[in-house]
């Protein structure tokens, strides 16, 4: 079993981290030389939320309610463009209710095998 301190230590020999991690957790000072001073680092907290925002600025993705906006927008035409076809009988209810069906029977049947290979056995 490895403890801690050697788990932290290959992760700066992998690169994963570029200090010393237990001495700065300890408190004492580094063990490695040529890595940098632990009151250059930020606190041990963890990032900062705003390091995460995927909407900072960013000019290529849109932004939240413009996404929602064009989804809803969408998903309502999709309906309406499907209640018209049927109207016109372009689009056969049955048809479609029979190919979701079978879609759905080849889509249970490897969980139905498992489940009954899963099962114990009665003597």
């Amino acid at each position: 079993m490895v403890d801690w301190v050697t788990a932290m230590d290959m992760c700066a020999a992998a690169g994963i981290v570029n200090y010393d991690a237990p001495a700065a957790i300890l408190g004492q000072n580094p063990r490695y030389i040529g890595r940098p001073g632990f009151d250059t680092l930020p606190t041990l907290n963890g990032p900062l939320p705003k390091e995460f925002d995927t909407y900072n600025g960013n000019i290529a993705r849109p932004k939240s309610w413009k996404r929602k906006t064009f989804n809803t927008l969408l998903g309502i035409g999709a309906a309406l463009g499907t209640v018209a076809l049927i109207q016109k009988g372009k689009l056969n209810v049955t048809a479609i209710k029979n190919f979701a069906g079978s879609v759905f029977n080849i889509i249970k049947k490897p969980f139905v095998w498992i489940a009954n290979h899963l099962r114990p056995t009665t003597p």
